[in-house]
């Protein structure tokens, strides 16, 4: 399971997508196997999952993408790279609550995975989904804790705009 997830990021990582896009298939059929630990079953069906989703995402697959991106949430929910890639699929569709939503479980297993180091992105598409919600006030909360979170991310790289005091 490890050297075809292997093959499969080096292929995405080269832009070779189609065939990143059959090592994950691969991958994720691998881990069905009854040999497989339960911990690499686990990881290959979330890391599989999450990097072939972000290929349809790019190739603007959203379909493909959704499709790919609930299985796996159905299978390994609370995943936060899962969270984070169903939650772009949601707000590209504008279903801004489905991915707070979607978020919002991500963010709370983020413990599980103290491995995952992307916490501050998925803070950031927390503070997009409320910003698109129309909440200026939760999403600005959002977008300060992923700067905190990621040095990388703007403080507040909205459209809302934080009231300033006379």
């Amino acid at each position: 399971v490890r050297p075809r997830m292997n093959l499969a990021r080096a292929y995405q990582e080269a832009g070779r997508t189609d065939e990143a896009l059959e090592e994950y298939r691969n991958t994720l059929i691998l881990a069905t196997l009854p040999n497989v630990s339960e911990m690499n079953r686990r990881l290959a069906k979330q890391l599989a999952a999450t990097n072939a989703g972000q290929i349809y995402i790019r190739r603007g697959q959203l379909q493909e993408a959704e499709e790919l991106l609930v299985f796996a949430w159905n299978q390994e929910p609370g995943f936060p790279g899962l969270a984070a890639n169903l939650a772009v699929v949601y707000i590209l569709q504008k279903k801004y609550q489905l991915a707070g939503e979607v978020l919002d479980v991500g963010l709370s297993h983020a413990h599980h995975y103290p491995w995952f180091t992307e916490l501050g992105k998925v803070h950031l598409l927390r503070g997009q989904s409320h910003e698109f919600s129309g909440n200026c006030e939760l999403a600005n909360n959002e977008y300060r804790i992923a700067a905190e979170t990621d040095a990388d991310i703007a403080a507040n790289p909205s459209h809302c705009l934080i009231p300033v005091e006379d």
